[in-house]
């Protein structure tokens, strides 16, 4: 019923809402269905809703009229890139009375799932982060059966493990009564990266320390899954004390070149920070040090430039290089996580790579790369590690 009436609002009310409430039956209107199934609409089509009848919104003006523009950096760097990507991040809004979040979170569970809003399914995939808000818990003693009520704040840091899926509709023991997702529900598998449970970070300091945060993140929203930018959730790291790389790593990121490419659909959405991060596990595990052999551990800069291009060696007699993806990985482009988009360094000219006045252009068989003013030439890997010829 509701999939044919997600359209955006107007401002106004409708002629029919008007001759409902001269009926006095407005609760019969699109615009009140609208506000009530909140989670079946676009935020736009919520925000016309509430204007028409006369109930405050919490944004000055339509979603869609004050979203940003995408940024994005054209120089050559790679994990440093931190674009504000659109529906990458995410604040989980629960309501403890329906969902005893707290009681789950004293579990120390790292594992569960967690229901979108329809509007928002076909935007999850594995690899964004989210947060997880609880506004006001209007549990009664009875069902807090001894235990506090939460103050409002966040409550968690989280990695989004899969895309939307119908739910079974199965319940677990956190529900209320009555309470339980409806089967063909769309849900999300979720990992807990950071559990605040006993030092939750509040919604007072966040608005006092953090004003320029998403109002969803701020105030809230009667619905479950709301996009945020990159910006408010790095802040909510800020105040946490905390950045990505405090965050648990992904799992199973040391994979075979053979795996590469399903390893790098599964990331292809995921916020910029997390495909940094399998980035970096690539080049520390089997791809990389496979991509350090076949190019004799050598700094392919220091030999395009006559200098020495072997340098110290390990305890294990293995000369020391470093393995960087020329392609920016955190752009998410087909190709970044190969091995031919792989380049052995020095540890100079690795940093040199990310800080410096460096151009570099990806050829077929090889990365043009301007460096001190110097054009050289690099050959490429192929996608499977071998050498090009």
């Amino acid at each position: 019923m509701f999939s044919k009436m997600r359209g955006d609002l107007r401002s106004r009310p409708t002629a029919g809402y008007e001759t409902l409430l001269q009926a006095g039956r407005h609760d019969l209107s699109y615009e009140k269905v609208v506000v009530e199934h909140v989670e079946e609409f676009s935020a736009t089509a919520v925000w016309y809703a509430r204007n028409a009848l006369g109930l405050a919104n919490e944004l000055p003006e339509p979603p869609n009229s004050i979203r940003e523009p995408k940024k994005w950096r054209s120089d050559v760097v790679d994990e440093d890139i931190t674009p504000e990507l659109e529906d990458r991040y995410w604040v989980l809004i629960c309501n403890p009375q329906k969902w005893a979040i707290d009681r789950f979170l004293r579990t120390g569970s790292d594992v569960g799932t967690w229901g979108v809003r329809p509007y928002d399914r076909e935007k999850f995939a594995p690899g964004q982060l989210a947060v997880i808000r609880v506004g006001l818990d209007r549990r009664s003693a009875a069902e807090l059966a001894g235990a506090a009520k939460l103050a409002s704040g966040i409550y968690a840091v989280c990695q989004i493990e899969s895309e939307a899926f119908d739910a079974t509709g199965a319940g677990d023991a956190f529900w209320a009564d009555g309470e339980k997702r409806e089967p063909g529900w769309p849900t999300v598998q979720i990992r807990y990266l950071c559990n605040l449970i006993n030092q939750p970070l509040s919604i007072e300091r966040l608005r006092e320390e953090a004003p320029e945060t998403s109002r969803y993140l701020r105030d809230g929203f009667q619905a479950s899954t709301m996009p945020i930018s990159g910006s408010d959730f790095h802040s909510v790291l800020r105040l946490l004390g905390k950045t990505t790389d405090d965050l648990p790593a992904p799992p199973d990121c040391d994979v075979t070149f053979a795996q590469l490419a399903a390893l790098e659909e599964r990331y292809r959405r995921a916020s910029p920070e997390v495909r940094s991060r399998v980035s970096r596990s690539i080049e520390r595990g089997r791809v990389g040090a496979l991509a350090k052999k076949m190019n004799g551990f050598r700094c392919l800069l220091c030999e395009a430039h006559g200098q020495q291009a072997i340098g110290f060696r390990k305890p294990n007699g293995e000369p020391y290089v470093e393995a960087h993806h020329v392609m920016p990985v955190a752009r998410g482009q087909v190709g970044s996580l190969a091995a031919s988009n792989i380049m052995t360094l020095c540890a100079n000219h690795h940093r040199q790579m990310h800080y410096g006045d460096v151009i570099a252009v990806i050829e077929a068989a090889h990365f043009d790369v301007v460096l001190d003013g110097t054009k050289v030439c690099i050959p490429r890997l192929t996608c499977d590690g071998t050498a090009t010829s």
